[in-house]
């Protein structure tokens, strides 16, 4: 009977709104909400498997009471959020499905022992589509968004005024320090802070760390409401659907580059990583895929390396800071781009001279 049951919570009438799809699922005659607590897998393979990776973030203590306000482990708004104290610093994966209960849309997900989570939609007032709402107010870090803003650090961001909250300044950790900000106010980028802190305003996945024209160092979300780069907007990476990430002919192989860049605070674990995306004979064929790769919101470069009577173009994505955030861009964009065979984290190669260097206005 209990396998039926398992059986039957599997059946779902597929439609699904970001890509034509929504999963609506059979909880009536599945037996209740106990069923979806108890479906784990036992083979596990998290770095590997297919989805939008994200990390829960450390947060101000009055703010740990609340968990993670969105997160549940059960489809049903009665579930308590997922703890802080469990879930701090975990990482996890959405698989791409939705599921509907009571008219509630819900992102299904896993943590990173596979244990089923997920996450409420809550953008029905909101101008944004789901996975933006999700992504700026969920209260997570998602790998692909946190990589677009390392490409920023040593680049200048400009503070868009009519974007900001009222009396919104750019803060620092201590709540009785703060700065002033202006419209087009210029701010160089020099790190990230994922802490969530109770006294500073705004909306966003995390802070940038900038320092203003006077030296003084602030923390301000990272958000296009807020801030935009010279020539463009605020990249945040629109990745494909976890859902296309199966495809992936991936695993790629990481290894690692060095100590991370002073006043960066990247998500926990190892650092320094490069993403190779491919290498190419001549140069105006690997600018043509650079070009094509920027179109598409990513952070890429072209590097010139080899010897002088027989160089080479690499193409990268670079300033990971874990093997496993590598990783899963290196299967989002080999599932994206049908030219891309091969692509692998490796070591930087010091000497190596950018041969044509731009970062992405999308």
């Amino acid at each position: 009977m209990r396998l039926t049951k398992l059986i039957l919570a599997g059946l779902m009438a597929i439609f699904w709104p970001l890509s034509g799809h929504v999963y609506a699922a059979a909880f009536s005659v599945a037996g209740g909400l106990s069923d979806y607590a108890a479906i784990v897998e036992v083979d596990c393979n998290f770095e590997f498997r297919p989805g939008r990776e994200f990390q829960f973030p450390s947060a101000d203590e009055v703010l740990q009471s609340y968990g993670y306000i969105l997160w549940k482990n059960k489809p049903a708004l009665i579930a308590e959020p997922l703890d802080y104290s469990l879930h701090q610093g975990r990482r996890g994966k959405l698989s791409g499905d939705l599921l509907v209960r009571d008219g509630i849309v819900w992102f299904s997900g896993v943590l990173d022992d596979c244990t089923r989570i997920y996450a409420e939609d809550a953008s029905t007032h909101s101008e944004l589509n789901r996975l933006e709402h999700l992504l700026f107010n969920g209260k997570v870090v998602f790998a692909d968004t946190y990589a677009a803003a390392r490409g920023l650090i040593n680049h200048d961001v400009i503070v868009r005024g009519e974007g900001l909250e009222p009396r919104q300044r750019l803060y620092t950790s201590e709540r009785s320090r703060w700065f002033g900000l202006s419209d087009r106010q210029v701010l160089k980028v020099v790190g990230i802070d994922m802490h969530r802190y109770a006294h500073a305003k705004g909306v966003g996945p995390f802070f940038l760390v900038v320092e203003n024209d006077a030296g003084k160092r602030g923390l301000i979300k990272y958000n296009p409401e807020y801030l935009e780069v010279p020539h463009g907007v605020l990249p945040i990476y629109s990745a494909p659907p976890a859902r296309d990430l199966a495809a992936s002919p991936l695993p790629a192989r990481a290894s690692y580059v060095g100590p991370r860049e002073e006043g960066n605070q990247p998500m926990p674990g190892e650092n320094g990583f490069v993403l190779t995306i491919n290498r190419f004979e001549r140069q105006s064929d690997g600018q043509a895929a650079l070009l094509e790769l920027q179109q598409a919101g990513f952070q890429a470069r072209l590097v010139q390396t080899g010897a002088p009577q027989q160089l080479v173009y690499e193409l990268r994505i670079d300033g990971f800071p874990s093997r496993p955030l590598a990783e899963s861009m290196a299967r989002i964009v080999a599932s994206r781009f049908g030219w891309i065979r091969t692509p692998e984290v490796k070591a930087d190669v010091s000497a190596s001279t950018p041969a044509n260097t731009a970062r992405s206005a999308r």
